[in-house]
């Protein structure tokens, strides 16, 4: 409980309360799906790439993309609750920020 002389102050801090104790909502767009045509191994075996062919919308890379890996219908890999997080994207060994329908890209 908190005593309040002026109602501004009291709604301000109901908003801060709110925002301190409602986890924020995370809302799901699919921007695009690609077919995975080979897997490469890199760095020894350390790490991996797939080479894609975007087959619906686009691939973007950013901070909040993700990416998921699903096999007839089913999730595969996850990262955390939402996917993978997509840290590169490639092009002809060249970094891009986007790749449309129909072209090939490594992630």
């Amino acid at each position: 409980m908190q005593a309040n002389r002026v109602i501004y102050r009291l709604v301000e801090a109901a908003a801060e309360h709110i925002q301190r104790t409602v986890p924020p909502r995370r809302t799901e767009v699919r921007l695009g799906a690609a077919t995975v045509r080979e897997v490469f191994e890199i760095n020894g075996g350390q790490g991996a790439v797939a080479g894609c062919r975007v087959s619906d919308g686009e691939i973007v890379r950013g901070p909040d993309t993700v990416a998921r890996v699903e096999r007839k219908g089913m999730g595969v890999i996850f990262g955390g609750s939402a996917g993978v997080p997509l840290s590169s994207l490639r092009v002809r060994k060249e970094a891009a920020e986007r790749v449309s329908e129909g072209d090939e890209c490594g992630l």
